[in-house]
């Protein structure tokens, strides 16, 4: 899970940092632009609804979002793929999405909304851990 709230009782091992990036696809006026290479501005992005996520975020996620009007909200990358896909919304994901979508998905202004996020292996630390997992657990320290 994202590291960006840690909560007592539980021990948090770090994975790798998930890069995530502001998308669009569909018919969408946004793809359609990049598509055709035409140019648009920030505040253009700001007159688009975005889809947000039904949980807290990081602040990084949050300053990214201010200015963009709420769409909808859902909480599952897949259904928030969808909805990109669809081109009714841009909506914040991670880019490793764009090497599995088969439809036509842009990664928007990456030099102004691109950001990673720190991912987490989170386990319980009040009780024993299955062989399975402590041995997990001993291979991610060990290679950190």
């Amino acid at each position: 899970m994202p590291g960006y709230r840690k909560l007592q009782g539980l021990e948090y091992h770090y994975l790798y940092d998930e890069e995530v990036g502001l998308l669009c696809g569909g018919n969408h006026p946004i793809a359609v632009a990049i598509k055709n290479n035409t140019r648009f501005t920030e505040e253009d992005l700001y007159q688009n609804e975005l889809v947000y996520r039904g949980y807290y975020e990081n602040d990084k996620s949050k300053d990214r979002k201010e200015k963009f009007p709420v769409g909808t909200t859902c909480q599952q990358t897949e259904a928030v793929l969808a909805l990109v896909q669809s081109g009714l919304y841009l909506a914040f994901c991670p880019t490793y999405c764009l090497e599995n979508m088969s439809d036509e998905i842009y990664e928007i202004l990456p030099e102004r909304f691109h950001y990673s996020s720190p991912v987490y292996l989170v386990v319980r630390s009040d009780r024993q851990q299955a062989l399975l997992i402590q041995e997990f657990i001993n291979v991610i320290n060990t290679n950190s």
